[in-house]
């Protein structure tokens, strides 16, 4: 019998409770804090720490997880030369289409208002993109 992808349930469908909080977490939450988000700008640091640690102790808590994939220096290392060419080709696109298209807003922000960018380039990494990471990497498909 042919091999019919339309008809097949993935594994990790087949539970129910694993559905239900894709749902949630991924369509759901989403879409609520859009409709919402003017009365949640001042907690959505909150709210996405509160799912974080959620997503982290059913990870740390969960037997299968390899705990190594939270911070794997190794491929770090491994992955690093390409990450930074990526990086380089990307930023020097930016830099040359912010200068063709809105020169006077070129470095604007390290200029006008240089606490924030400095407050901006610690605190994004360390509040929203590791979060993020955790949530919509680590631990979508750690389920």
């Amino acid at each position: 019998m042919p091999f019919d992808i339309l008809n097949r349930v993935p594994p990790q469908w087949e539970n129910p409770i694993l559905y239900i909080e894709f749902m949630m977490l991924f369509i759901q939450l989403p879409i609520l804090l859009y409709f919402v988000r003017q009365e949640m700008a001042p907690y959505l640091i909150i709210c996405l720490a509160t799912v974080v640690a959620w997503c982290l102790l059913l990870l740390l808590t969960d037997q299968r997880f390899k705990r190594f994939r939270l911070w794997n220096v190794q491929k770090l290392v491994e992955n690093l030369p390409v990450v930074m060419r990526s990086f380089a080709f990307a930023a020097a696109a930016m830099l040359v289409a912010s200068w063709y298209l809105t020169p006077d807003w070129l470095f604007a922000l390290p200029r006008e208002q240089t606490f924030m960018w400095v407050a901006l380039l610690i605190l994004y990494p360390l509040l929203s993109a590791w979060p993020q990471e955790i949530i919509f990497r680590t631990f979508m498909f750690h389920q």
